[in-house]
């Protein structure tokens, strides 16, 4: 657990080092645990919007908002946020 501790550790320092992630880094050190980053191309944020369950929050730069897994309940839906200049974490 303490190993799987200190990566999830290590990958939000180095989150924090990539472009376009610091508003991204407010957020994550206060919700998210257990995340996952990438990089996208375009972002059209009204046509991603389409795939959120829920949405929490919705400006003209970012989205967050949660995203239903198939075959999962609920209980598994995943909050991701996704900004125009093509950052996006999924995290729990």
């Amino acid at each position: 657990m303490m190993k799987f501790k200190r990566i999830i550790i290590v990958s939000m320092f180095l989150m924090l080092m990539i472009p376009g992630v610091s508003l991204a880094a407010s957020f994550l050190e206060e919700e998210a645990g257990i995340s996952a980053y990438t990089h996208v191309a375009a972002v059209d944020l009204d046509l991603a919007a389409t795939a959120y369950k829920n949405i929490e929050i919705k400006t003209a730069t970012y989205i967050i908002g949660s995203v239903s897994l198939a075959d999962y309940n609920e209980t598994y839906d995943v909050h991701v946020y996704l900004d125009t200049t093509g950052g996006m974490i999924a995290y729990y």
